[in-house]
């Protein structure tokens, strides 16, 4: 049994490096300060004439801007006053009105300032979405590409720095934002306004603070993976190493952004989906690290459980949107904050056991669980700032350095160490090695052993089962060609001995009784105990029931579609409109909640089909259809009632919304050009009813309604709305 040593004497030479530590963190938390806001922005106005920027410092353009919705104005194209305002920062998610994340908007504020100060500049932190600036007229820059969907949006996230030309005393400051792809939607950071040469000269020394922390980082990353290379026994060496390399490469995406200045041109989901796996992996690195030093405290199911959670939200977050990444940000928090409860039981089994080197490992994880604690909130929303875990790292590897150089001078402590993760490993080992024969002979799934040739060593009594041969024929097998094809289970032995492992290898099997069986296999490396490569071991998992209710459930998907859209235009069909309004009908009579209706139809569409084809008259059912569908609100209902004729259902609309709501839609589809079969460009017109529903109407009096006003809108020269008459 290991016996249990005080701490080291040279644990009082750990004062000066704290001390040294809390300069730093210090130091560097002080860079860019910002001045205090005389007054928040009230109704879109900020005024600022009682502020200097150069004896005052720079300040966050905050409070009240003016807030257009689903909107993307330029200044010229701003009414006098906005429909709504809007606090800045913020997500517009917690906006009035229950917004989605996804959405696109734009933001007014007018500053005024003293006249004749020296030159400003506005720096603006980014969004992590997409935006464009203008101020007093003049489109200053953007940030990726705002567009009004997913397909027209480019994200980006870089921190830009704009300097403004002469004013006269008043910034008129308009922001487009458009997100299609984080939760965390909204004017996130504010922009910050003061003098030129100073933003410049804090921006600068923000970029020098934090190329110096993540420089040193990367500087241990790479000293403990060449520690690690000489030698290999001791894995704290590589964890540590990951966990800085994962710690850096989140540093050099957030805080200043380094590596989006470094290479500019990457795609930025992909940079997302780098931070959330180095955030999702770190939890699993740390603890990989505590527990080589203390095996005894942090269990290996510990272990084992934070690298698959950690590869898991990792696997998820490669092969979705960012938009769903960022929605796993809340789920993790939760394994986040239930590790820390787990491993703050194991530090204090460290410290009541006076392990070594404790002193040490009490400060660095106070600090590191400290400023981890705080930027998880930030990740969720619920600090507004709290992005220090790089710089906390940086003092964890301070202290870290010194505890390494204590330890390597205490070579017999460090032997009987050695010896304890010995013993603990060969019973381990012997606990898996029976666990494994129990698991083997029990097992529904086919566990295997293969050589390196990928011939069949050992195979579980479920191969009959699944295969109907017994595991000594497959054993006996010179060739598995008839089991399955040669080339996939050459590429799944690829697949292993180069990368290590295949968690979920879909392929197709071969039954004794000549059907084939469609299998999941997982598996991995065999290395001997010099790490040579000498087979491989896995299990294959039948999957006839999961494919076949995927078959059924695609098979109902496509037949509600077929009941509900219009084969045609992709829009919903009369027949689920009329459902659809039935209740909405039914809805607006129970609430006394408002309910409108656009009808509406092309202009001289028999002259199109006549003219160029009946081709290009689907092409233009088509066009209108997806135009309309694209700036209509998710509770509203786009139908094509027939022919050339379409209606949209408006809950929650009065009368006189759903006319300004037509009058967009007329405009909107007489600015659209439609190329003809034949090359032609040719352009179409709308006329459209609206009717709001009365109390007691059906809605068949509703569309008669509807349909009269469409008729006087035609007979009044088309290409016009009409409200029907009460």
């Amino acid at each position: 049994m290991m016996q249990v040593m005080a701490a080291p004497r040279t644990a009082n030479f750990a004062l000066p490096w704290l001390l040294l530590t809390g300069l730093l963190l210090l130091a560097l938390a002080g860079c860019g300060q910002l001045a205090d806001t005389p007054a928040p922005a009230r109704q879109g106005e900020l005024d600022l004439r009682d502020w200097h920027p150069q004896r005052d410092g720079p300040v966050e353009l905050s409070g009240q801007w003016g807030f257009y919705w689903q909107q993307l104005l330029q200044p010229d194209e701003l009414p006098a006053s906005p429909p709504a305002y809007a606090p800045v920062p913020g997500y517009w998610t917690k906006y009035p009105g229950d917004l989605p994340a996804t959405g696109f908007a734009t933001f007014h504020l007018r500053v005024l300032v003293e006249q004749g100060s020296r030159a400003l500049a506005i720096y603006a932190p980014g969004e992590g979405s997409a935006y464009t600036l203008w101020v007093n007229g003049e489109r200053l820059g953007s940030v990726g590409r705002v567009g009004v969907d997913a397909d027209t949006t480019q994200p980006a996230r870089h921190r830009r720095t704009y300097f403004l030309r002469d004013h006269d005393g008043e910034l008129d400051i308009v922001v487009q934002i458009a997100n299609f792809n984080h939760r965390k939607a909204g004017f996130r950071n504010a922009l910050i306004l003061g003098d030129a040469e100073q933003l410049h000269t804090s921006q600068r020394l923000a970029w020098l603070a934090d190329a110096f922390v993540i420089g040193m980082i990367l500087v241990f990353a790479l000293h403990y993976l060449m520690l690690f290379l000489f030698h290999r026994e001791d894995k704290s060496s590589l964890y540590f190493s990951l966990l800085s390399l994962a710690v850096g490469l989140r540093a050099s995406l957030t805080s200043q952004g380094l590596l989006l200045w470094l290479a500019p041109d990457a795609a930025w989901p992909w940079l997302l989906r780098l931070e959330y796996m180095a955030v999702f992996l770190t939890p699993a690195f740390y603890t990989g690290f505590m527990r080589a030093l203390y095996p005894q405290e942090f269990p290996r199911f510990l272990l084992r459980t934070l690298w698959a959670l950690g590869l898991a939200f990792s696997i998820v977050t490669l092969f979705s949107s960012t938009l769903f990444a960022s929605e796993l940000i809340p789920a993790f928090e939760v394994v986040y904050f239930s590790t820390l409860l787990v491993m703050l039981v194991c530090l204090v089994r460290v410290f009541q056991r006076r392990r070594d080197y404790w002193p040490y490992i009490l400060a660095a994880s106070a600090l590191v669980g400290g400023l981890n604690t705080m930027e998880a909130l930030h990740l969720t929303g619920r600090l507004s700032w709290g992005n220090l875990s790089h710089v906390g790292f940086l003092a964890f590897l301070l202290v870290q350095s010194l505890m390494l150089s204590v330890r390597s001078a205490d070579k017999d402590r460090r032997l009987s160490q050695l010896s304890h993760d010995l013993e603990e490993r060969n019973l381990s080992l012997q606990q898996s090695e029976r666990k494994y024969r129990e698991l083997f002979e029990d097992s529904q799934d086919v566990i295997f052993l293969a050589d390196i040739e990928g011939h069949i060593l050992d195979v579980s009594p479920s191969c009959e089962a699944l295969l109907g041969y017994r595991p000594e024929e497959i054993v006996a097998m010179e060739n598995l060609d008839q089991l399955g094809e040669r080339s996939e289970r050459r590429r799944m032995f690829d697949i292993v001995a180069n990368e290590g492992s295949t968690l979920d290898f879909i392929t197709r099997l071969n039954h004794r009784d000549g059907y084939g069986v469609p299998v999941s296999v997982a598996a991995t490396q065999r290395r001997d105990e010099n790490g040579r490569l000498i087979g491989f071991q896995g299990y294959v998992r039948n999957l006839s029931d999961r494919f076949e209710a995927q078959e059924q459930r695609q098979r109902a998907e496509r037949l509600e579609q077929i009941a509900t859209l219009d084969p045609l235009t992709r829009c919903f069909n009369r027949r689920y409109f009329q459902d659809a309004s039935t209740r909405e009908i039914a809805r607006a009579g129970r609430q006394g909640s408002d309910l409108s209706l656009i009808l509406f139809d092309l202009d001289h569409f028999k002259r199109i089909n006549d003219t160029h084809g009946h081709a290009t008259g689907d092409k233009v059912l088509i066009s209108i259809a997806r135009l309309v569908n694209s700036k209509i609100r998710s509770s509203d209902v786009l139908a094509r009632y027939g022919g050339e004729e379409f209606v949209v259902m408006l809950p929650e609309t009065q009368v006189d919304q759903a006319l300004q709501r037509a009058e967009d839609l007329r405009a909107q589809v007489e600015s659209v050009v439609i190329e003809t079969t034949k090359g032609e460009r040719i352009g179409v017109t709308v006329s459209l009813g609206v009717a709001q529903w009365q109390r007691g109407e059906s809605l068949t009096d509703l569309l008669e309604r509807a349909d009269r006003a469409l008729y006087v809108a035609k007979k009044a020269g088309r290409n016009l709305a009409r409200v029907a008459e009460a």
